[in-house]
């Protein structure tokens, strides 16, 4: 069922005029013929406006509220839904409705206010002062197919108001008229003239005029609406869509419930919603919208105080630091607190290692003083401060660096205590321990921040070759069916449960590959959701993504795409290959068709002709000449449109055998007998005992026949055919053997193609379709025809079928 379309009317306020458009416009349809239903409609008290309802509705009086299913039911050709903003009692917005209605295939004529546009939601509050009292979501408007600006002038809506044209008297609240004394009507008309003519414009902007990407960095739901809405109105400027990124600890898993607010919010004003795990904010960012090729990063600027700032660097001067390519928009917000924190965040995901480290410290520190206070005596300072190294770099390597380094500080001063004289004190009296000491701080530094900096590395590098892994595995991703391989080490690569591939075509949405427990069905039940053009989309289930991760994705997607390409493309050359032999086939027997029947009809009609003539008294033996001439020009006509039917049955695939057990006696005398005074010159080898074959008898019989004919044509005339048979494991053999000129082997599979005669002019050798015919026949019976050299000269064709068995039947 195809979608229904949808036609807006647009205003700056109410009274501009929207819904006496959007029942004018009904009114001329109905004039028209077209079956219109009032789904809900306000006219204010306006006369005019309750007139021209009035005359719409009929008998049936305008409907108190908005009922989908008795319109859905009832199924008309337009609806009319007034005020897509507004919401039912316990009920959806009407734009929820109407996407219903829409579904069912009927067309809507609705109204909106601009005040209801979620994207235009901020600078809406900051004319009106007030929360708009309806939503209407961007990504409902992006699938109207006309919306159309009623606009009136604020001198103009002041007279209707003060006339009670807007408003009755009754009814009017203070702060609904408040907009027209004031500059926000006219700056709502502003504000509706520029988003329309900015949807317009991104109408017909090329590919090359489009090449802005936008990421914007949201946090919480209830802090971030100002953020998407000015990223979404940044994105809708240039005729493109954006990308939300929300940042989510290691060591803190997003919240279900907040994550589908997050993607709800970004949805609804047309954006694309993706979560990436990170250490550092700023980074996570900064890598994930350079991995998006993104030119510009929208985030928010709470009011910050100056010890705040004193205490560390904003998130937009550390994202300025790490990507000064790219440009960065702030958009101010009344937060006070935020939850950008870097430097928490990175303390919470390394706490784990360090704690460890710590805990391993204390203990490694505590045994090996224990054990050198026990053996000071045997062992000098310099072995024991070697031994207290070792710890170090075993914490280093475990907890890190502030780990190392803190335990290379306590360790010389357990040394110093312990086992350095005067013992129990932090005074040294040697001066080569001083000496000791001090070189052993130092190498413990050193070695600590080598040995974090080389676990770091190792990590990296360790990182860096499963990355690089896994774009050679998939770079090297050449087979028949490479969607399907891709998909699978797709899912293989980031532990996903599932991955899917989803064409969407208007409602209809199909599945093109899956993979996985739990492949998802849809975008809505899908954690990511990355588009491949064409109308299709990746989706999968699993973990959250690093920004590292999503560079890694996107040449998942970069493939994927190619691969769909290399398959849209494929199917166009298919098809394209399928027409030009089809249409090569047409030619062919346009060609044939074009001589081969117009020289019999030449010869009936010279005939007949020749037969009526009054003035002329035709001998008995000439009249008999030409009434064989009739009949045997007759009969070649009845074979080339026979042959012609059998070949379009057997190209369009309509044929159906009628298969059983068969022995060659009951097929070939009726084949022999055919060919009257030729019957002499066919002989028969059928001494070898066989099996019963498995074959439909009036096509073996065809077969038999074109063949045999074909024999005894190329024939020389005193030369015999010979048809013999023979088993073979368990296929039967049926070999038609002749003695003329032979087929080279290059052109025995060209002879086995409709309209190919071989070096055969003559106006007599019929359309070349005796051995496609017979080909094409012998496949349909699971059989195969073959053309051999006869020993000493010329052709031998071999008919091969399956022997009868009950396995076979």
């Amino acid at each position: 069922m195809n979608r229904g379309r949808l036609r807006l009317y647009v205003g700056a306020a109410a009274g501009a005029g929207a819904t006496f458009a959007m029942l004018d416009e009904a009114s001329r349809r109905q004039g028209r013929g077209t079956d219109v239903v009032v789904g809900w409609v306000d006219a204010h008290s306006r006369l005019s406006t309750l007139d021209l309802l009035n005359r719409i509705s009929g008998d049936n009086p305008p409907p108190t509220f908005l009922n989908t299913d008795d319109i859905i039911k009832r199924h008309p050709a337009v609806v009319l839904v007034d005020d897509m903003g507004r919401q039912e009692s316990n009920r959806d917005f009407h734009w929820q409705s109407v996407e219903k209605i829409l579904d069912a295939g009927i067309d809507v004529i609705g109204t909106l206010n601009v005040q209801h546009v979620e994207s235009l939601r901020d600078p809406v509050v900051a004319i009106t002062q007030h929360e708009p009292d309806g939503n209407v979501p961007d990504r409902f408007l992006d699938h109207a197919e006309q919306i159309e600006m009623v606009d009136i002038t604020p001198e103009a809506i002041r007279r209707r108001l003060a006339h009670g044209n807007v408003y009755s008297a009754d009814s009017v609240q203070p702060k609904d008229i408040d907009i027209f004394n004031s500059d926000a009507f006219a700056q709502l008309r502003v504000l509706l003239m520029n988003w329309l003519s900015t949807r317009l414009t991104n109408t017909t902007l090329t590919t090359s005029e489009t090449s802005e990407r936008i990421v914007v960095a949201i946090s919480d739901p209830d802090t971030s609406g100002a953020v998407v809405r000015r990223a979404s109105r940044l994105a809708t400027r240039h005729g493109i869509s954006f990308t939300a990124v929300h940042v989510v600890s290691p060591t803190d898993p997003s919240n279900t419930n907040a994550r589908h607010e997050r993607r709800t919010m970004v949805e609804n004003v047309g954006g694309r919603y993706v979560e990436v795990v990170g250490k550092d904010i700023a980074a996570a960012i900064t890598a994930f919208a350079e991995s998006e090729n993104a030119t510009q990063i929208v985030i928010g600027s709470p009011h910050r105080g100056r010890l705040a700032r004193l205490q560390r660097p904003s998130l937009a001067a550390d994202i300025m630091g790490r990507a000064p390519s790219i440009d960065l928009h702030l958009v101010p917000t009344d937060q006070l607190r935020t939850r950008w924190l870097p430097i928490d965040r990175h303390r919470h995901s390394v706490r784990p290692r360090r704690l460890l480290g710590f805990l391993l410290g204390s203990a490694l520190l505590t045994l090996l003083t224990i054990f050198l206070v026990n053996t000071r005596n045997d062992l000098s300072v310099t072995t024991s401060l070697s031994l207290y190294l070792l710890c170090v770099v075993a914490i280093t390597a475990v907890g890190g660096t502030i780990p190392g380094i803190i335990s290379a500080l306590i360790a010389p001063l357990l040394a110093n205590w312990f086992l350095i004289a005067p013992l129990h004190t932090l005074r040294i009296n040697n001066r080569e321990n001083i000496v000791e000491l001090v070189v052993f701080v130092s190498t413990s530094a050193i070695v600590s921040s080598f040995v974090s900096l080389t676990s770091r590395r190792t990590s990296e590098a360790e990182h860096a070759w499963r990355e690089a892994s896994t774009l050679a595995a998939l770079t090297e991703s050449g087979a028949s069916e490479p969607l399907v391989d891709i998909v699978h080490l797709l899912a293989a690569t980031f532990n996903f449960s599932g991955v899917s591939l989803l064409h969407t075509d208007g409602d209809v949405s199909e599945i093109l590959t899956s993979t996985g427990e739990h492949p998802p069905a849809d975008a809505e039940h899908s954690d990511i959701v990355s588009p491949l053009g064409h109308n299709i989309l990746l989706l999968a289930n699993g973990p959250t993504l690093s920004a590292d991760d999503h560079r890694i994705l996107h040449a998942f997607t970069r493939q994927l795409t190619r691969a769909l390409e290399q398959k849209r493309l494929y199917n166009i050359a298919m098809d394209a290959e399928s027409l030009a032999k089809a249409d090569e086939l047409r030619t062919a027997i346009l060609r044939a068709v074009s001589h081969d029947l117009r020289s019999p009809l030449s010869s009936i009609k010279a005939s007949v002709s020749s037969l009526r003539e009054t003035d002329v008294e035709w001998p008995a033996d000439v009249s008999a000449d030409f009434l064989a001439s009739i009949e045997s020009e007759t009969d070649r006509l009845t074979s080339i449109v026979t042959n012609l039917l059998d070949l379009s049955r057997l190209e369009a695939g309509v044929l159906r055998p009628s298969m059983r057990a068969l022995s060659i006696e009951e097929v070939l005398p009726a084949v022999i007998h055919s060919f009257n005074e030729a019957t002499n010159r066919i002989t028969t080898d059928l001494t070898q005992q066989t099996h019963d074959m498995y074959a439909d008898p009036a096509l073996l019989e065809r077969v038999l026949a074109n063949l045999v004919g074909n024999a005894l044509a190329w024939s020389p005339p005193k030369s015999v055919v010979t048809v013999s048979l023979h088993h073979r494991f368990d296929e039967i053999q049926i070999h038609i053997i002749d003695h003329g000129p032979g087929i080279p082997p290059e052109q025995r599979n060209i002879v086995k193609q409709p309209f190919h005669r071989l070096h055969d002019t003559s106006p007599h050798g019929g359309l070349g379709l005796g051995l496609a015919i017979a080909d094409r026949l012998v496949a349909a019976m699971n059989g195969r025809l073959e053309l051999r050299d006869t020993p000493g000269g010329g052709l031998t064709s071999v008919v091969i079928l399956q022997a009868y068995n009950e396995e076979t039947a």
